[in-house]
């Protein structure tokens, strides 16, 4: 395959990260948009969305409309200049079957290939499906060397109704469980993270791995859910590496129900 012709999708900068330390040459889009998370009735670009957008870098409430809607028309802009797509997605990720779905629907279109990164060994449950694609392209020595599929136009239509049903349902949260998007609702982790919360001060990646929830970032949207509901007041500690988002650790001063 021509690799000029050719842009592949990964769903996170660590990879990238990895890839260039192996001096694997590509070109690449980053798509970072959370949509196992929250409102996905309007499509990316929702101010609905802005809770989950990409909370984990840059954005705060009054920059979202600016700076996502630069970020989704750079990405689209970027993509139409390609003929074929190649997406690299774990197996076991909510987040990147979602995202999978989400680029079938809207570019169906174009020719989709699928690398479909094998589940690592690591035990940790908040840390497994970002150790898959880490470690999958740590030990990628050849672009050349990598195995993907082509979609057929079946499968194409297939993941593309799979993306309008859960635009329908419009859950809150969508998670995978043998393959298959499970709906669920923040407020069915109330009650659990509650339950985890009995500590002054507790490790955020370990409320993560009590709770199975596979992402910091669906914990700290939880979280925000609960104080709006008056649930649990928390008070949220500035971290040293992610400054003026999340800390590692939360501490909890007053349960309120």
């Amino acid at each position: 395959m021509d690799n000029d012709d050719i842009v592949d999708i990964l769903f996170g900068d660590v990879c990238i990260g990895d890839l260039r330390m192996n001096r694997i040459k590509l070109n690449y889009l980053s798509f970072n948009f959370n949509l196992y998370l929250g409102d996905i009735s309007l499509g990316l670009s929702s101010l609905q969305r802005r809770k989950v957008y990409d909370m984990d870098t840059k954005y705060c409430d009054e920059d979202y409309k600016d700076f996502a809607y630069e970020d989704i028309k750079k990405f689209e802009q970027s993509i139409q200049k390609f003929h074929k797509i190649r997406i690299w997605a774990s197996l076991r990720c909510p987040d990147d079957y979602m995202n999978l779905l989400y680029l079938v629907s809207r570019y169906s279109d174009k020719d989709i290939y699928v690398v479909s990164i094998p589940p690592c060994q690591n035990e940790d449950y908040y840390n497994q499906t970002i150790y898959d694609k880490v470690e999958f392209c740590e030990k990628l020595d050849n672009l050349y060397d990598l195995e993907y599929h082509l979609l057929t136009e079946l499968e194409k239509q297939e993941l593309s109704e799979e993306w309008e049903k859960q635009v329908k349902i419009n859950s809150d949260i969508r998670l995978l469980e043998n393959g298959v998007i499970v709906n669920k609702s923040y407020s069915d982790y109330f009650y659990l993270v509650l339950s985890v919360i009995d500590e002054e001060y507790l490790d955020a990646w370990d409320i993560c791995d009590r709770c199975h929830l596979p992402f910091i970032t669906m914990l700290q949207v939880i979280l925000n859910e609960m104080v709006d509901k008056r649930i649990l007041d928390i008070e949220l500690e500035e971290s040293p590496y992610q400054k003026g988002w999340v800390s590692a650790r939360y501490k909890k001063n007053i349960k309120l129900n």
